[in-house]
């Protein structure tokens, strides 16, 4: 099995709405639903990855981290191009003041959604589970 890939992203929430909206990017190959993220590039940081892709996916550039936030989901991956091999992918929690934002080609639709929304798009237990937590943070942090 070739080496062990790390992707990170970021779980994008607008809390200028109410009730906050949180993006979701709809995967154009196979059709799932998740948040903004991509494979890290040689010696660049997890954050660093996280900034560049949900730039490149989203157009999205002005965005606050959340500190102590992270989660993280590893599992196997086998594709054509690259072959079978454990993907580990880091979110971080950041809020952006508008849902402004430009789809990519990876995309086949996107969209700005409430959390019982949100959460019933998302088809993975590990990626609601950090939706789940991505709320718990900020409400905390509200209060």
């Amino acid at each position: 099995m070739p080496k062990d890939r790390t992707a990170a992203g970021f779980i994008l929430a607008c809390v200028n709405l109410a009730p906050p909206r949180y993006l979701l990017l709809k995967n154009a190959l196979h059709g799932t639903w998740g948040f903004p993220k991509g494979h890290s590039e040689k010696n660049e940081s997890l954050m660093e990855t996280a900034l560049r892709e949900t730039a490149e996916e989203t157009g999205i550039t002005d965005v606050r981290v959340i500190q102590d936030f992270e989660f993280s989901d590893s599992y196997e991956v086998n594709t054509p191009r690259r072959g079978a091999y454990r993907k580990t992918v880091t979110y971080f929690l950041a809020v952006t003041p508008s849902t402004a934002h430009v789809q990519s080609r990876e995309h086949s639709e996107s969209g700005w959604f409430d959390f019982d929304d949100a959460l019933t798009r998302l088809k993975f237990p590990a990626l609601k589970q950090a939706l789940r937590q991505a709320k718990a943070r900020l409400e905390a942090q509200a209060t």
